[in-house]
């Protein structure tokens, strides 16, 4: 796609890129929903309570990746920037957490 994004079909090619991401997406949130409701999965409060946060965190990165979907039938070349920032965001997002939260939760575990 990187290749191609000035070929007659890049809004086509974008969408759909962004429809499988968008539903990956949805997949990961329902099954961090559905880990988050279901008690006895977590081990603890502090447990559950994390996996609410991932939870929380998963249906923003849901909604951010629709949101670029459609900005893709538009702009093509934004929502692959766009797509490519909100990857990487999500990648990065653990390893923004201050030490101290990052040392609390090696304890707990």
């Amino acid at each position: 796609m990187a290749t191609h994004h000035r070929d007659p079909g890049t809004r086509t090619s974008v969408f759909l890129f962004g429809l499988s991401l968008t539903l990956a997406a949805a997949m990961v949130s329902l099954l961090i929903r559905h880990a988050a409701r279901t008690p006895g999965i977590a081990d603890d409060d502090m447990a559950q309570e994390e996996l609410r946060g991932f939870a929380r965190e998963r249906l923003i990165a849901l909604l951010a990746y629709a949101t670029t979907t459609v900005v893709g039938l538009i702009a093509p070349r934004v929502a692959l920037l766009a797509f490519l920032v909100v990857s990487v965001v999500i990648l990065l997002e653990p390893l923004t957490r201050s030490p101290r939260q990052r040392r609390s939760e090696y304890k707990t575990g």
